[in-house]
């Protein structure tokens, strides 16, 4: 098969300008994977310089401050409840990548809690911190 590389226990599928329409396929698969992508296309535009140390940096990336892109709202205060601060500094371009998606999989979770969550979500988050918690209970 064309692309692959590496020994025989640790192959990996490498992919050159002419695979564009194959990878644009399959991220098409994956929105979060395809807003990364774009986040990295923004910051090579941009020149941003790594590290990266804060998230106002990523929001200044922004194109406009409300966007609706690949199933996702951004705006600076989504970014900054996902994109945590252990998450900084970034220190290069596979990183920027990796924390994104994490920050995407995380507002991805909570939509999906949400949209699951009971009527009265709201009244057993507020009980939340009178419920004592025993060694074995959440």
């Amino acid at each position: 098969m064309k692309g692959i590389v590496g020994e025989k226990n640790d192959r990996r599928l490498e992919f050159n300008r002419d695979d564009f329409e194959v990878l644009d396929i399959a991220l098409k698969e994956v929105p979060e994977l395809r807003l990364c992508a774009g986040v990295l296309r923004a910051a090579r535009e941009a020149k941003i310089e790594y590290p990266i140390t804060s998230v106002k940096q990523l929001i200044k990336l922004l194109p406009e401050q409300q966007m609706n892109i690949e199933g996702h709202w951004l705006r600076p205060v989504l970014i900054e409840r996902y994109m945590r601060q252990e998450y900084l500094p970034i220190e290069n371009e596979q990183d920027l990548v990796a924390r994104c998606h994490l920050a995407l999989i995380r507002c991805r979770e909570d939509v999906r809690w949400a949209v699951h969550a009971p009527p009265y979500a709201a009244e057993l988050l507020a009980e939340l911190p009178a419920i004592p918690k025993t060694k074995g209970r959440a």
